[in-house]
């Protein structure tokens, strides 16, 4: 087992977003969540985050399921970590104003957790689904 203990592991999730400047930029907030078993991330779509289409870029859709999947880990498994693995289909362009993640739990084992995250904008609009591996510190070296 390793040692590493990751400098932020202490931070309170609810503080997290305030201290990751990229999230601040972004304008990346935790909402709630109409579901026990998910968790919700949203951001303005603003040109911001624009790319020289006028549609929000994909790397500031990535941030945001990566956010939401790493928080969905840490609120519904007994489990903090680091994104292993992250997978995109990009569907569609905003027709909204706002864009929506939401996280649920796969699996939570003691090598990987799996979180699938659906994007959506106010209108219903599928902007993109995820899937992702979340890598818990200090993991075992059994399976879970």
């Amino acid at each position: 087992m390793s040692s590493y203990s990751p400098e932020g592991l202490d931070v309170p999730i609810e503080q997290i977003s305030e201290r990751v400047p990229l999230l601040t930029h972004l304008g990346i907030r935790m909402v709630p969540s109409d579901r026990d078993d998910a968790v919700c991330a949203e951001m303005a779509v603003a040109e911001e985050i624009f790319n020289l289409q006028g549609t929000p870029h994909g790397g500031a859709l990535a941030t945001l399921i990566d956010y939401c999947g790493a928080i969905t880990c840490a609120r519904l498994t007994p489990f903090r970590g680091t994104t292993a693995d992250l997978h995109i289909r990009y569907l569609a362009a905003p027709r909204g104003s706002v864009i929506r993640a939401e996280g649920t739990v796969v699996r939570a084992g003691r090598r990987l957790c799996i979180i699938d995250v659906a994007v959506t904008d106010e209108l219903g609009t599928d902007l993109a689904a995820a899937s992702m591996a979340i890598a818990p510190f200090n993991a075992s070296s059994e399976q879970g």
